[in-house]
């Protein structure tokens, strides 16, 4: 019936209760008999078009506009990644102080200089290591925090807060010539170095009211590395504030032994006090003041040291 006219009939398979073509029916197979409506399972029907195969070619509109959407944004994003109006051009830097602003360029200069997986503009706004940048600042420069922000198109905000000096750390090491030579660096309130301070700058008004710590042992230090333990730099500002407002003597610098609990504060009147971190500091401020008032009194011309390290007790000589 109606072959002349290209149509032949088709018959829909019946439904199984075979577990295996239940669940092959949920499959997508373009041309098979048993994908089918359920409401037409087990029927004859004179359609052509029952069967996938005889559905019309697709068109090749999807797949062009497909294509042109995919361009597009391939596109768009070459431009956002590779356009030099993205490109980092302003570095703003807030909090500096001893950290100079020109050395912080040039190291964030390095970094985006080079490019980000091995293809991308490293200065690229959407592209900037920001993570690297805070690494190679916080390895040369001790600071108390560092944030970095983006800003849109082509800025780059540094924002730092500097680590406060508490001591000016003094140690010699040995030259070529067999001469020592005095370095000088900041500490922090943990012991750690802030940085390294040439020595013609010691004097200057910025670093006069830090007490001067002489290191025994010649050692080189680093940025953010642990030189003092911090329960001694914690004794020594407490010995350079209280001394001088009990007793009126002022200390020129202070020694540690290599413990670091035995403190020998030299005083600019060139004698010693010698006291212990690990014992009570009240106590022995309390005993100095006592010794220097009533016993030395005035005469201190040819006092070499006081030793309030004892409870109690004091020597002297």
């Amino acid at each position: 019936m109606l072959r002349h006219r290209g149509y032949k009939s088709y018959h829909t398979p019946k439904k199984s209760n075979d577990w295996k073509k239940i669940f092959a029916w949920f499959k997508i197979g373009r041309g098979r008999k048993w994908n089918l409506p359920r409401d037409v399972s087990g029927k004859m029907f004179h359609n052509p078009y029952l069967n996938k195969k005889h559905l019309p070619a697709r068109t090749r509109a999807p797949r062009i506009k497909i294509f042109i959407g995919a361009m597009s944004m391939l596109v768009v994003l070459g431009i956002i990644l590779f356009h030099p109006y993205f490109n980092i051009k302003r570095l703003t830097v807030i909090g500096s102080e001893r950290v100079t602003i020109a050395s912080l360029n040039d190291l964030t200069d390095q970094i985006l200089n080079t490019k980000r997986w091995w293809l991308f503009n490293g200065r690229n706004f959407f592209t900037v290591n920001t993570n690297k940048i805070e690494k190679e600042i916080t390895k040369k420069y001790a600071l108390e925090s560092l944030e970095i922000n983006s800003e849109f198109p082509s800025g780059l905000k540094i924002t730092i807060k500097e680590k406060q000096a508490k001591l000016l750390l003094e140690n010699s090491l040995a030259q070529l010539n067999g001469e020592p030579k005095n370095h000088y660096y900041l500490i922090d309130e943990e012991g750690k170095v802030i940085q390294e301070v040439s020595p013609s700058e010691i004097n200057s008004a910025a670093y006069l009211n830090l007490l001067l710590l002489k290191y025994q042992e010649t050692k080189d230090f680093s940025i953010n590395e642990s030189a003092v333990i911090p329960a001694a730099v914690q004794f020594l500002l407490f010995a350079q504030e209280k001394i001088p407002a009990k007793t009126n003597v002022n200390i020129s610098f202070a020694e540690l032994d290599k413990d670091g609990g035995v403190v020998n504060l030299t005083t600019t009147e060139g004698w010693r006090i010698i006291m212990d971190r690990q014992n009570d500091w009240e106590k022995q401020m309390q005993v100095l003041t006592i010794f220097l008032r009533d016993k030395i009194k005035g005469n201190r011309k040819n006092l070499h040291y006081i030793d309030v390290r004892y409870e109690n007790r004091s020597y002297y000589q």
